[in-house]
């Protein structure tokens, strides 16, 4: 099955969190011995109730036999119930004809740039290309490196999408999500005051570690 999108991650998440708190042990992206081959966007487990829930965008609807195939396969499984959830498409960015996403290699010599740059008394421009190193690591961690869709999720997007898979840990969303208002503060031309070589440093730390597990 296709890469989920940015708009479907975000709500696969909420609706996560909504069942947890109700008691539900949550699985993501489980595979059903019951229908080879095919993966359950959520699956939500208190104890002999089982849901399979799919979240889809309106668009993804067109080809509905794989969906259909789903919910009757769940149906005929005593205490098993099947939900579909639609989301409509979040805005992205078109990207360049032939445009890809870093590769490895890619990924690495980005952070040695913006390394170069901090050294050189550039941290913003550190910033940006360390946050750039970041989404391109993300996309290689959750397996989709060319985009669900094609297109490009925004920072924010590739950030709760990392956090959802567990590319990241809370605690390092927490620390992304300030650099990423710093980033966005600067991309957007207004001045960061708390934009300096520690912030940078942290970023850039952070990233490192991520690529390390892309080799």
């Amino acid at each position: 099955m296709a890469h989920p999108t940015a708009a479907e991650y975000q709500l696969r998440k909420q609706t996560a969190d909504a069942f947890r708190d109700q008691g539900y042990e949550i699985s993501i992206d489980e595979e059903l011995d019951f229908l080879p081959g095919f993966k359950a966007a959520l699956l939500a487990r208190k104890g002999d109730q089982v849901r399979v829930i799919e979240v889809k965008i309106r668009s993804a609807l067109a080809n509905v036999s794989e969906l259909d195939e789903l919910a009757r396969a769940t149906k005929e499984r005593p205490g098993w119930s099947f939900e579909l959830l639609l989301v409509g498409e979040a805005e992205q960015l078109e990207p360049p004809h032939g445009a890809g996403s870093f590769d490895s290699e890619r990924i690495h010599r980005r952070l040695e740039e913006a390394e170069t740059m901090l050294a050189t008394g550039h941290a913003e421009s550190a910033l940006l290309l360390a946050w750039s190193a970041c989404e391109a690591t993300f996309r290689l961690l959750v397996g989709d490196q060319e985009g669900s869709t094609g297109r490009v999720a925004g920072a924010r997007q590739s950030l709760e999408q990392a956090v959802f898979r567990g590319v990241i840990s809370e605690d390092e969303a927490r620390r992304m999500t300030k650099l990423w208002q710093l980033r966005n503060t600067s991309v957007h031309g207004y001045n960061a005051p708390a934009l300096n070589d520690r912030s940078v440093k942290e970023l850039i730390d952070i990233a490192r570690g991520l690529a390390a597990a892309t080799f």
